[in-house]
């Protein structure tokens, strides 16, 4: 699995040139709604939902999978997206991205979700307009499905609201997206530090390089989306937005934070683990390295008497040639040594504490 996959244009190519997908699959789902009605259409068509376009109604059309450059063309003539919207729409695995002009604002953010035990994002698109939304999101999940409930209540505020608090409902429920991952994360944190403190075995250090590494790709993904959001709470211009739908975002920009600093601790705990699996084995190889110069040691007196008497120097040439050779009791008297050597640097070494 590629770390930042991201799909592009060929270099060179025309800005706004769209390519086609190749076996992709979408769908398209269409709400339209005011305080007393609502129409929805589970499945439609790209082309009839310019029908569902009026002044009084807030229209929420929303792709789910890769759609056509046919259908992101047809989309784009109903509700007026920028070319080079539709190719960061089709070419996934951008950088969260806020472009606002004086009708329209297009984001871009990401939506992490597990998948084979690894972190996947999927890039989930907004266009907003007075009275519509237009969202996009990759993949076969669909994040928006308790929006849709909520919206077909007649009491919600949804209903009760413009466009703009739709818009951020979807970019406080993407968001939000962030916190189960960040949870999961948490407890093979907390999985790994029992392990690592039971028993540090290498494989250890394996699982907590691809934790550090999830954590370092998700953050990357979600730190930007922060901006984004304290760019469209406190932006005057941008009039899309009504000021009781800006109290709304400094709560979703309460939550990206609390989520990046989430991250950013649980990365520098993955890095004090690191740490801490080194020090043990660290101290692992003092501990070997120890026991074997104490055994080193015990040796080396009893390999310097058995060299010495290892000369073999006849004793009948001269008195000072080894006398104990003639000895009985001299093979004796040397292991005695020997063990007697042995036993009394071992009790040196206990009283220094040393072994």
């Amino acid at each position: 699995m590629k770390l930042f996959p991201t799909a592009y244009s060929e270099p060179g190519t025309k800005p706004g040139t769209l390519a086609d997908v190749k076996n992709g699959h979408y769908s398209l789902h269409m709400m339209s709604y005011t305080p007393a009605s609502l129409t929805e259409r589970p499945e439609i068509e790209p082309a009839a939902c310019y029908s569902f376009i009026k002044d009084s109604d807030i229209t929420w059309i929303h792709v789910q999978g890769a759609p056509d450059s046919a259908t992101l063309r047809t989309l784009s003539q109903a509700f007026d997206i920028h070319e080079l919207y539709l190719e960061d729409i089709l070419n996934t695995g951008h950088r969260a991205k806020l472009e606002v002009n004086e009708v329209h604002a297009f984001v871009i953010l990401s939506l992490p979700r597990f998948e084979n035990k690894q972190i996947v994002t999927e890039q989930v698109c907004l266009f907003l307009s007075d009275h519509t939304v237009v969202s996009f999101c990759t993949g076969e999940l669909d994040p928006f499905l308790l929006v849709r409930e909520r919206i077909r209540k007649p009491t919600s505020k949804h209903r009760q609201r413009g466009g703009d608090y739709l818009a951020y409902t979807l970019i406080d429920t993407i968001v939000d997206h962030a916190f189960p991952v960040v949870e999961t994360l948490a407890e093979d944190i907390q999985v790994l530090e029992d392990k690592l403190l039971e028993k540090p075995e290498k494989a250890i250090v394996q699982e907590i390089y691809f934790l550090m590494r999830q954590l370092l790709l998700l953050r990357r993904r979600l730190w930007p989306q922060r901006d984004i959001v304290s760019q469209l709470q406190r932006d005057d211009n941008l009039e899309l937005l009504a000021d009781d739908t800006r109290i709304y975002l400094r709560d979703c920009y309460d939550h990206c934070v609390n989520i990046t600093e989430l991250l950013e601790t649980y990365h520098e705990i993955a890095s004090g683990m690191l740490d801490i699996y080194l020090s043990n084995a660290t101290h692992r190889l003092n501990e070997v390295m120890r026991v074997l110069t104490v055994i080193s040691v015990l040796f080396i007196p009893p390999t310097f008497l058995v060299g010495v008497y290892g000369m073999n120097f006849d004793p009948g040439a001269s008195s000072l040639n080894m006398p104990e050779l003639a000895s009985p009791y001299g093979y004796l008297f040397v292991w005695i040594a020997i063990v007697g050597m042995m036993g009394g640097m071992l009790i040196y070494f206990r009283k220094k504490r040393w072994f």
